[in-house]
Parts: structure tokens; sequence; C-alpha cells
């Protein structure tokens, strides 16, 4: 059976058939939908008014004029005027409604009938039934001021009627006496009172410490810093002006010290250190990933299978990244991403192949995380117009280190690009900043050169329609605590 929904106009009825899902266009309504009945939903509209009251003289020729005798003008059975431009639509409503198979019809256009509420404060809980309302009878109450009884308290209902709409503004007051409860007033006066004494309380804590509390931090930072502390940060905010000044000037002493005190080897070291984290750190986004597992189980519910596993794989490619507590990772960690991103790229339908040359001995050595895929992404993005587009991933070893080849049959590099591309992997400096919103070959080559030093860079060729790059990475253990990963 169906449930027939009518709305006011065309563009509503879409709006209502997007959200129950009626989506088949027939002629004059929308059909399908799997939310409610079993068989689904009808949406239909009207246009404006279909029907109004016929015209006088269609009951009588002689009341095409009026006349004062003729007057009142009560017709024993009132008539129907269809206009000629919404014949059509007003046939398929009639249809519809005729259907055998339509069990339920909804009324989906504007509140037109007496004592109907058009806003309350409390309107939700009146139509979830949780709380009632003597609308019905508010609506026949004239203009001004009326005392009624309405479950069993008595209250004062203004009513005033707006003149354009014919809508009625109620006001509801309860008749009791406001002062009627001397004991509530008296305590509404004393939880007043207690509430401002606090806050005057509260009010001058902050003030005191706004003026003492930087001078007290500023004190401390000092001591600790005559008792021979080194890590004593003199950052004091607020306070009044002389205070600021004197601590600016307190931190840049501290930092000029700790500049020539720090040992030059032991700077560049943890600056390394902290360049890699930030550049691991762009490719760590936490908080898309229990988001896209709702998407995931939203689409496998929705009979989306292929889509819903590109979604998987994507979470799984955010778990990955949300783990930065090893520096590296075994090799086929990294195929695992590759092929996680080439699930996602699957439902683009881009016809692709790939091949992976890896010897079995290599799969367990550790790399730098995140170091194959933003390549895979690169072939994608300058395939250029082959079909389909071939991609080989190679590892040979070359005794203490291992040889990473990434190729594709994508677009051609120039002569010119190419030469400049390379001579920017081998002397542009470490950068934590990688070009676009995305994690490019500039951040790979950066970290290449902080983890395994300046020696390791990539190495870009195009020619004979494949276009390669190689870079060189040292052979290491694997920490102990380093994560397993998921079989291939």
């Amino acid at each position: 059976m169906y449930r027939l929904v009518i709305a006011e106009k065309p563009s509503v009825a879409m709006s209502i058939a997007k959200v129950l899902g009626a989506t088949a266009r027939k002629e004059g309504h929308m059909e399908g939908g799997d939310r409610g009945p079993a068989d689904g939903w009808l949406v239909s509209w009207c246009i404006g008014h279909l029907a109004w009251l016929a015209e006088p003289a269609v009951y009588d020729p002689k009341y095409d004029k009026w006349r004062r005798e003729d007057l009142p003008i009560l017709p024993e059975s009132w008539r129907f005027t269809i206009g000629k431009d919404k014949r059509e639509q007003f046939d398929i409503l009639r249809t519809l409604l005729r259907r055998e198979d339509v069990s339920e019809v909804v009324n989906a256009c504007d509140a037109g009938r007496e004592g109907e509420l058009i806003y309350h404060p409390r309107q939700q809980l009146i139509y979830a039934g949780l709380l009632e309302e003597n609308n019905v009878a508010a609506a026949g109450y004239s203009d001004g001021t009326h005392e009624e009884s309405f479950q069993g308290k008595a209250r004062e209902v203004t009513v005033k009627t707006v003149g354009y709409t014919g809508w009625k503004l109620v006001g509801v007051a309860p008749s009791a006496p406001l002062w009627g409860e001397t004991d509530s007033v008296l305590l509404f006066g004393l939880s007043l009172l207690l509430f401002s004494a606090f806050l005057m309380a509260f009010l001058n804590f902050r003030v005191s410490a706004y003026i003492a509390d930087p001078i007290r931090r500023l004190d401390q930072a000092v001591k600790e810093l005559e008792a021979g502390g080194e890590t004593v940060e003199v950052d004091v905010e607020g306070g009044c002006y002389e205070v600021q000044r004197l601590s600016r000037s307190i931190r840049s002493m501290v930092s000029t010290l700790r500049h020539l005190m720090d040992d030059i080897i032991e700077q560049e070291e943890q600056k390394r250190r902290s360049e890699l984290e930030v550049l691991h750190s762009q490719i760590n986004p936490h908080f898309l990933y229990n988001t896209m597992e709702v998407f995931s189980a939203r689409m496998e519910l929705a009979g989306l299978y292929e889509e819903s596993g590109a979604i998987s794989a994507f979470c799984r490619m955010l778990r990955y990244n949300m783990n930065t507590k090893d520096m590296t990772v075994a090799m086929k960690q990294e195929i695992r991403q590759v092929k996680d991103y080439l699930a996602i790229q699957k439902i683009r339908k881009i016809p692709f192949e790939i091949a992976f040359d890896i010897p079995p001995e290599l799969m367990e050595e550790p790399v730098i995380r995140f170091l194959l895929e933003p390549f895979v992404e690169n072939s994608f993005k300058y395939r250029g117009a082959v079909s389909p587009l071939y991609i080989r991933i190679a590892v040979q070893s070359l005794g203490r280190q291992m040889e990473i080849t990434i190729e594709n049959n994508g677009e051609s590099i120039s002569p010119d690009r190419l030469a400049e591309l390379n001579e920017r992997f081998r002397s542009e400096p470490v950068s934590v900043k990688s070009p676009g919103s995305r994690v490019g070959l500039t951040n790979i080559n950066s970290r290449l050169k902080l983890f395994y030093g300046e020696g390791h860079y990539i190495q870009a060729s195009s020619g004979g329609g494949i276009t390669a790059f190689r870079f060189r990475v040292e052979r290491r253990a694997l920490p102990p605590q380093a994560e397993k990963g998921a079989p291939l």
C-alpha cells in the first residue's frame, strides 16, 4: 500500500520527495521511497488553488448582476470552479486519491483551519502530545481580555486580531496575584542577595589576581634562574605595563644566554627532529577518522558496498597516519597503505594497473612512514589521457641500502622541467612547508634528507613513455616496539 502526500506547490513536493526517497518521476507526482509503508510513497502537489467557489452566475445567470432583492445568495449545494490551466493536475490528484492501493493521505499544504497553532513557545511539546493548549477555544474569542479556566487553573487570555492575515495573537497570564506566595518572594530575594555577595567576592578575587599574579610569577621565575634552572620560562602575561616590559627584558636576556650555552650539535639534532615531526603532522588528520567510519557504515547499510569499501580503506589510511609513535614502519605496511589508496581510486572508474616488484625478504625492512603513497597519488594526478594507467613499484637491495623506484606511463616531463626538479631535489634545503594542500614530493625529499642524511634525495627521469622516481634509503632494524601491521 502507498501513502499519498499532497503539497502546496511542486518545489515543496520535490523537497518532501527527496527526504522520503521518492525519486521516480511519474506524471504529476513522484513515487518510491523505502521509509514507511511496504510499497513506499506517492508525492504530488497542487498549483496554488486548484479549485475555488463558483461565481454567483454559475448558479443562475440572473446573478450575473446583483440586485438587492436577490440577496443574500445562499445556494442549497455549493459548486466549485477549476482553473483551465490547472485541470490536468486536478485530474491527476483525483486519480491518485481514488487508487485502491492508497491507504493514507497526508495533507502537507499550509494550515488553514480555525485554531491551528502558527507559533507557540512550547510548540514541539504540544505536537508531541506532552502538553495541551486551549487554542481552539481562543480562536473564537473576540479582541480583548477574557477569563477562562483551563485544566483547573484560572487565567486571563488577551486576544488581538491581525487585520491583514486574520491571525490572532493570544497572550496568557495566570489570574493568581504576582505576590501571592510571600515565602517564594523572600526566598528569591535571599538567593539574589547571596548571589550578589558571591559575585562581588569573585570579581574582587579576579581583580586582585590580575594585579598580583603576574608579579608573583615573575618573581618565581627570577628565583629559579638564580638557582641555576636552565628550563625556566619567563613569560608573564597580563598585569601592568611595567611588569610586562620587565618580563620581556628578562626573557630576552635569558634567551641570549641560552643561545650562547647551547651546544651546536645538540641544537641541530633537535632542530632536525622537530622538523621531521612537523612534516609527519601534515599527514595526521586525527579529526576525520571517526566521522568517516560513520559514513562507511551508512553506505554499507544503503547497499553502496564499493563506496563503503573505499571509505573503510580511507579510514585505515587515517589510522595508519595517526599512529606517530614510530618514525619507521615495515615496507609491507607502506605497500598496504598504497593498496588502500588504490581501493579509493577504484570508485573513480579510472582504468589502472599496478605491479609490485619487491623481494619477500625486503618486506620487513623499515622505511620512514608515508613514503610511497604520494608518488602513486602523483601518478594519478598527472596521468594525462593514457588508459590504462600503469604503475610499477620496485625495491632492490644494494648492500646496506635499498633503492626504491616508482614508475608510471602518464605525462612525460620535459627535459628543462626534469633538470629543474632534479636540481631542486638535490640542493634545496630541508623545508617543513609543502606546496599546495597535499603532501607533495618536496615533503618526501625533505624527510629523506632529515632521516637518512643529505645524500639521500629523489632522482627523476622520463623517457620512452615512462616517468620514474628513484631514491635510496639505509637498511635499519625496526625498533622492538614498532607496530607489526596487517598482513598483505
